[in-house]
């Protein structure tokens, strides 16, 4: 089989299949491009095999806004199979359901209504009066009058959909989804909001199955695309949780949605770390076998959703369906007997609103932030926006709180970004300009924010926040309150999580580590081949942690500004990273050994030991080789991001880069958050120095999500925008932050901006100063704060935000 053979062009054809139905069109384009090529050289222009390929391609220029480019090829392939006149050929009426959406897409909704049902009638000629490809017609057209308001119109077309594909398909196939959510906005803007949130809610838990199900025999990388194309329900739920007054809402209405967004947020998550604590766990040996019979099963129940029942005889689709499912669950069955983690998991993934509630412990709050697209009762618009959650301690029914269009509150975070990582000249002056202009454009945001929020939190002195778009870039600590204070002062005890499930903290299933891993003070130009003792430590004082040098003379790579006297997370190419000393970073760990020797961990039982990695030790395979089994990791060094081109924090939890068109993450080949993210160690800057095999001195966050942190309980990430990175609505922030989750650590410790080497060093010093003194993480991080700001004040200093709210805790609070 040759390079250029129609088998390789089939198998082009049916991998640019599988990358399309999965949301990679990039990736589809370029295999459905060679299999054109191929196909056209080999059969020539007119042949039916040519045809397929312009229709796979006319799809993937649709779905990448390319109508103009698109359009000519569906045209085209109708043309080709009219041609052919092969009877009972279902490929004619999927080519030309394919062009009718590009007109419905460029506005010709007449010419797009006569080859929608042109279309239904070619699909009845073949099968009968309800084929299973006639379904996709009906939704089709339905989705188009919906579009147009004609509701009535849409209403019978979205329910014979629906009929068929029950019958055809089975009432929890994700094609059953697709229509009920469609059949959901109809329902809404009729006024139904009853049935809307029933087809709503059912849609979205068919689609969170089959994603669950799917998502298991997928690359990290395509499951979060299928996860960010995937048909779900949440919008018109909450659509209709906030249309409906509180007076009207049926008993449980809150509850009831909120249930189902606990269940769905955080998969492609929950699924990451599944497989890392199965690998790692002690039961690996024995759960290899079934491990990988459940693998080969997932990767067959994938591929026969993916592919669909197009072309195939309904019945043995159904049948291959059923098939394949049975053996998932029963490999499912098996690797569950033999390994804990796996059982763990299988409850997890059950864990709904009744579970969360239940594992608030007293006087706690849980507040979940939501960015969702409401519909609008008129249906003139849909609008990306925000609303608030709020579980108050006494039990009853959780509150709605709308917060507004997500344009408005993205405007307000990125000015307050801009304001918070600002500091004032030399951080002098209480209450100076700096800090006043701070108050002035962060007072707004809180008010959009936080303050409908407070309003239902009587009763709670903590507050357990799930944030979500933008404001996973937020520290509410740092708003400002009355008197010339923040939140952090005068607010209850605030901690972070990543989803709603996060609260529920299983008892006695971790391992216990022991001891301190500290790394600072490295030493970025070392010669790992000759090193053997710590460097001295010297260098610049007053350094911004995670900020490049430029490029040394004669070094490949354009060079990087430097911003000296800050920790700076660094953003450029991997070959033009350069890395500036951090000379507080070593005292910082010295400071923090001194603790730790000196009033051991709580209940540790007595003094733990201590591993410092400094100077040229502190490099990537001595802490690979050394980082299981701790109890706290500290990494005082500097952060990178590594991409061709750097959009804003802002940008990025907006999952949009410039000049992508709002594409959002994952559309990119190469565009994987935990390959381009991580922290420099000893000889980074000399990593071009080192062969294939050796130490490149770059810890990726790819590399962090494999190792074994089951055992840590903290892990301190001193350095700058550790924190930050793409954000995916529902699955958090994608980077350093997600890696050291997947890899088990407990409780994470991060910072939302970059950070003054000197301060980062003093917050540190006050946070290990609580914790070792008994004080709850949550109480820790608040402690450090506290202490900052009470320390400045006395000195007369600003209180400005910059020096002291960068950090902020995510994971156990305890």
């Amino acid at each position: 089989m040759g390079p250029e053979s129609s088998d390789v062009a089939n198998q082009l054809n049916d991998l640019g299949l599988y990358h399309y139905y999965l949301g990679d069109f990039e990736e589809s384009r370029r295999l459905q491009e060679r299999a054109l090529k191929i196909r056209e050289k080999t059969f020539g222009p007119d042949d039916t095999l040519v045809a397929a390929s312009l229709n796979n391609l006319a799809l993937l220029l649709t779905n990448l806004g390319d109508s103009a480019s698109a359009r000519p090829l569906a045209e085209r392939a109708v043309a080709i199979y009219e041609k052919s006149k092969r009877p009972g050929d279902p490929n004619l009426p999927i080519a030309v359901n394919t062009l009718a959406t590009l007109r419905r897409n460029t506005g010709d909704f007449e010419g797009a209504r006569q080859l929608y049902e042109r279309d239904i009638d070619l699909w009845q000629a073949i099968g009968g009066a309800d084929p299973p490809g006639v379904s996709v017609d009906l939704n089709d057209y339905a989705e188009m009058l919906l579009g147009r308001g004609d509701l009535e119109g849409a209403r019978p077309r979205f329910e014979r959909a629906l009929d068929i594909r029950e019958k055809r398909l089975g009432a929890e196939h994700p094609d059953v989804a697709v229509t009920l959510s469609g059949l959901a906005r109809l329902q809404m803007l009729s006024g139904d909001r009853a049935a809307a949130l029933e087809s709503a809610l059912r849609s979205e838990a068919i689609a969170r199955k089959q994603f669950r199900a799917t998502a298991r025999g997928l690359s990290e990388r395509e499951a979060l695309n299928y996860e960010r194309i995937r048909s779900s329900g949440l919008d018109v739920a909450l659509s209709a949780l906030v249309a409906t007054p509180g007076a009207e809402r049926a008993a449980g209405m809150a509850a009831q949605i909120w249930d189902e967004l606990v269940r769905s947020r955080g998969m492609v998550l929950d699924e990451m770390a599944l497989r890392h604590r199965t690998a790692t766990s002690g039961e690996h040996s024995r759960a290899a076998a079934p491990a990988r019979e459940l693998e080969q099963a997932r990767n067959r129940l994938a591929r026969v959703v993916v592919e669909g029942p197009e072309g195939a005889d309904p019945g043995e689709y159904a049948a291959r369906l059923v098939r394949a499912r049975e053996e998932k669950e029963s490999a499912e069955r098996a690797l569950a007997a033999v390994s804990a983690a796996f059982r763990r998991e299988l409850a997890e993934g059950r864990l709904g609103l009744r579970d969360v509630r239940n594992a608030l412990p007293p006087r706690t709050a849980l507040v979940a932030y939501v960015l969702y697209t409401e519909l609008a009762p008129s249906g003139t618009r849909e609008v990306p926006s925000y609303l608030a959650l709020v579980l108050r301690p006494d039990g009853s029914e959780p509150d709605v709180v709308p917060l507004g269009p997500a344009s408005g509150i993205e405007a307000l975070v990125r000015d307050w970004r801009q304001e918070v990582a600002r500091p004032p000249k030399g951080l002098a002056g209480a209450g100076g300009e700096g800090e006043e202009r701070y108050r002035t454009v962060a007072a707004p945001l809180k008010r959009a924010v936080w303050d409908p929020v407070a309003r239902h939190l009587a009763g709670a002195g903590t507050v357990l926040v799930v944030p979500d778009g933008v404001l996973n870039l937020v520290s509410l600590a740092t708003l400002p309150s009355d008197g010339g204070r923040y939140l952090v002062e005068d607010g209850p005890l605030l901690h972070y999580l990543s989803s709603e499930r996060a609260a529920v903290r299983p008892a006695a299933v971790r391992k216990a580590g022991r001891g301190l891993l500290a790394v600072g003070g490295v030493d970025f130009d070392a010669r790992l081949i000759e090193a053997a003792a710590p460097a001295s430590g010297a260098g610049r004082p007053g350094a911004f942690r995670d900020r490049a040098l430029p490029a040394s003379a004669g070094s490949a790579g354009p060079e990087v500004p430097v911003a000296q006297g800050v920790r700076q997370a660094t953003c450029a190419g991997f070959r033009s990273l350069r890395f500036a000393p951090l000379p507080d970073s070593r005292a910082e760990v010295e400071e923090i050994e001194s603790l730790w020797k000196r009033r051991p961990a709580a209940g540790s039982g007595g003094p733990e030991t201590v591993l410092k990695l400094m100077g040229p030790r502190a490099d990537k395979e001595t802490f690979k080789k050394s980082v299981a089994g701790r109890r706290v990791v500290h990494l005082a060094t500097h952060g990178f991001f590594a991409q061709d081109r750097c959009p804003s924090a802002l940008e990025r939890a907006r999952g949009q880069a410039p000049g992508r068109d709002g594409a959002g993450p994952g559309t990119g080949p190469g565009d994987d958050p935990l390959l381009l993210s991580g922290l420099a160690l000893a000889g980074a800057n000399r990593r071009q120095e080192t062969g294939e095999e050796g130490d490149d001195g770059l810890l990726t966050a790819e590399e962090i999500a494999s190792l074994d942190l089951s055992g840590v309980e903290w892990a301190v990430l001193s350095a700058c925008e550790t924190g930050v990175g793409t954000v995916q609505v529902g699955e958090g922030v994608l980077g350093l932050r997600r890696a050291f989750e997947i890899a088990g650590a407990d409780t994470l410790i991060l910072s939302l901006w970059s950070v003054e080497d000197a301060s980062a060093r003093e917050w540190m010093r006050a946070l290990y100063g609580a914790r070792l003194s008994g004080r709850s993480t949550a109480e820790a991080v608040r402690r450090a704060s506290r202490e900052m700001i009470d320390a400045r004040r006395r000195a007369g200093r600003s209180t400005h935000p910059a020096s002291w709210g960068a950090f902020v805790a995510t994971g156990d609070w305890r």
